[in-house]
């Protein structure tokens, strides 16, 4: 902000243009529900105020948080549009409770549960693992997955807190977390056969689900699992037809993985094995997950099913990557023998 105008500088205005697309959306209006919002953790320096008053204008029931497209004010006063994630406890198991477009009145009775300890831990789970993935995964940001612009939580006046709790311990039950992400403007790729956004040879369906194939084998290959994959993991640009892969609440790493194992030999619990390679073992649990597997499989089925065509997927080759890892290591140790 320019402090003698009060005019947006030029590097807010290039900010905002980056991260902040215009999209066709629906602009601001006096019925649109409203959230209180605290930005608590501001990446990118974005101009996000600490505080801001953010407009839901559309509902997107896709992942087991309640995940909506809203509108906010940045401190140069412009209407930008993102994804808002929210970690609730009841939400995130019964659904948001409408449709795809539908909006939800936010309440404290029909929104949030009654803050229960266990649900919180959950909760706090689900989003420490969003957030610490999309951490790992930065380089991919903006390309391959969207954007992590701010950690937020909803204010106490909108969490529906009872005011004699703000001070006490029992104020962090009621502690409801959440993401700000990019927005990408696109579809579904589950919805590649029938959206109007979708390539419209179906020749190119081939070559958009090998590029989400490959993208979820990258991310495995960088030390991230993402549990409950399926192709409403991806979200494709409508424009650029680039696939985005989103939802990371449910996730392992590769180091924590090894870490519980190497724990777990150490005190005895799974017995001695003198043939234990870490590295293995991951492999074997990408391959037992098989994210790559589960969005190419589930796409030629649906696509062969309701269109008739067959796509031609490549898979990788995981036990392939555990035979060269194990010759790998029979190498090093051939060469530390001489």
């Amino acid at each position: 902000m320019n402090a003698k105008t009060g005019s947006p500088s030029l590097l807010h205005l290039i900010i905002l243009q980056i991260y902040f697309p215009v999209v066709p959306s629906a602009p601001m209006t006096e019925d649109m529900d409203a959230l209180q919002l605290e930005v608590f953790r501001n990446y990118h320096n974005l101009p996000l105020a600490r505080s801001a008053m953010t407009l839901i204008s559309r509902m997107c029931d896709i992942t087991m948080s309640p995940v909506m497209e809203v509108i906010l004010k940045t401190d140069s006063g412009s209407d930008v549009h993102a994804i808002l994630k929210l970690y609730d406890r009841r939400v995130q198991i019964s659904g948001t409770g409408g449709t795809e477009g539908e909006l939800i009145l936010l309440s404290a009775s029909s929104f949030l549960d009654d803050g229960t300890p266990e649900g919180t831990q959950q909760c706090n789970e689900h989003f420490d693992y969003e957030v610490e993935a999309y951490e790992r995964l930065g380089d991919l940001q903006g390309t391959t997955i969207p954007r992590m612009l701010a950690c937020v939580r909803l204010s106490p006046m909108t969490s529906g807190m009872p005011p004699d709790l703000l001070e006490t311990p029992m104020a962090r039950y009621w502690d409801v977390r959440g993401v700000l992400l990019q927005l990408i403007p696109g579809y579904n790729l589950f919805d590649l056969p029938t959206s109007t956004l979708a390539p419209s040879d179906p020749k190119e369906w081939s070559v958009l689900v090998q590029s989400a194939v490959d993208l979820a084998h990258e991310i495995n290959r960088r030390g991230v699992i993402m549990d409950g994959c399926s192709p409403r993991n991806v979200v494709v640009d409508g424009q650029s037809q680039a696939p985005f892969v989103i939802d990371f609440a449910q996730c392992n790493f590769e180091d924590k993985i090894i870490a519980m194992w190497e724990e777990l030999l150490e005190s005895g619990e799974e017995g001695e094995d003198a043939d234990f390679d870490a590295e293995v073992e991951y492999w074997k649990r990408v391959r037992g997950t098989d994210n790559p597997g589960v969005i190419g499989s589930v796409m030629a089925t649906r696509v062969l099913r309701g269109k008739c065509i067959e796509l031609e997927i490549q898979y990788p080759h995981i036990y392939r990557i555990i035979s060269d890892v194990k010759r790998a290591k029979l190498l090093d140790g051939a060469v530390e023998a001489c």
